[in-house]
């Protein structure tokens, strides 16, 4: 997620003609290279932060027996990620 191959792909675009659907599960604010790459090819596609925020959720509602505040939630994760460079 951070570091000198941040930008890189770990495929090409040939490859990921003809999927379905991609997920990538890194957990950054912004677009990742590989979900850039499938939005040119038209493949749907989502980031790790949907993950991150139903396993908060999810152990939110563990911890306390209530159910999570789900924008509060990805807000406050969003703000957060977007301050740490």
């Amino acid at each position: 997620m951070r570091g000198p191959n941040k930008d890189l792909i770990p495929v090409s675009t040939d490859q990921i003609q003809g999927a379905k659907f991609i997920y990538d599960l890194v957990t950054r604010p912004d677009e990742t290279p590989l979900l850039r790459e499938a939005k040119k090819a038209g493949i749907p596609a989502i980031g790790g932060l949907e993950m991150l925020i139903a396993q908060g959720m999810r152990q939110f509602e563990i911890w306390t027996g209530s159910q999570p505040p789900a924008d509060i939630m990805r807000d406050a994760l969003f703000n957060h990620l977007r301050r740490d460079p």
